[in-house]
């Protein structure tokens, strides 16, 4: 649902959105309007660090253990994780060590909250929101939240 949030900006654009979703079920005890909002910024952030008709990625998948059961054992994925990730100019350093400040921007129009609000929604969950970026190449945002 969060991606029919932002689907002015796509058009706007032309951003393909390619997704690669997990292919179990993803289920938690999660607040969804909160995350809805996490996943609406990071995508509208994603989708405004790219250049036209560049793609963004969603993807999903369960970490720590697999969800496969035998008739002797069972295993069970510890938490969820949603990658967003563009190819973008990338984010330096400098800058990168900055964005979940309160307030810190580098857009004309940005408030500086979006990400601070994000990781805290996020932490609230019991999880971690996490970027990884290089200039040139793009950013990745990764959001991981507990599944018990």
């Amino acid at each position: 649902s969060s991606v029919e949030l932002v689907t002015d900006r796509v058009e706007d654009k032309d951003t393909p959105l390619e997704f690669a979703y997990a292919k179990e079920s993803i289920q938690g005890q999660w607040d969804a309007d909160q995350l809805r909002e996490v996943f609406m910024n990071l995508l509208a952030n994603a989708i405004d660090a790219s250049d036209p008709n560049s793609p963004v990625k969603i993807s999903t998948e369960l970490i720590g253990g697999s969800v496969e059961s035998t008739s002797t054992t069972s295993k069970r994925a510890s938490s969820a994780r949603v990658i967003i990730s563009d190819r973008g100019a990338g984010i330096p350093e400098k800058t990168l060590a900055r964005i979940f400040e309160p307030f810190f921007t580098t857009k004309r129009r940005g408030s500086g909250l979006g990400l601070a609000i994000s990781r805290r929604i996020v932490e609230r969950h019991g999880g971690t929101l996490t970027a990884e970026s290089e200039v040139g190449k793009g950013t990745r945002f990764k959001v991981e939240l507990p599944l018990e």
